[in-house]
């Protein structure tokens, strides 16, 4: 008996593929997002970092997911201020996640696994929700 073949489905090559690009832009943002004098909350965020020389860029996201994992937690606080501030190479990348937030969540959320393992910590399946 002769296995029928499909014609992949382009419309999901294309959702995975702008789904993809989600995903990047927003690790890009995790790794490099500095925390400014500027920052609405600077003083409340610059008392949770300690003894952090503030001459020099403070990646923000950096210290949040180290921070967040020591205390064993499974939620990233991402502040709307700084998704606003930041310079993304995607223009419409706001106004994408905005608009379909939830077509677009398992894509951060692999963003999120994918910065925490580039941080050198060792992660659980779990341990994002």
């Amino acid at each position: 008996m002769e296995r029928e073949v499909q014609a992949p489905n382009i419309y999901d090559n294309l959702k995975n593929s702008f789904g993809n690009r989600m995903c990047t832009e927003f690790l890009n943002f995790l790794q490099n997002y500095e925390l400014t004098h500027d920052d609405p909350n600077f003083e409340t965020y610059a008392a949770s970092l300690g003894e952090v020389d503030f001459n020099a860029p403070v990646k923000w996201y950096r210290h949040t997911v180290a921070e967040m994992l020591r205390q064993e937690k499974g939620a990233l606080f991402i502040d709307y201020k700084h998704l606003t501030l930041f310079r993304w190479n995607d223009p419409m990348f706001l106004d994408n996640l905005f608009s379909e937030y939830s077509r677009f969540e398992p894509y951060l959320r692999k963003a999120i696994m994918q910065f925490v393992i580039m941080e050198g910590n060792p992660v659980k399946p779990t341990t994002i929700f």
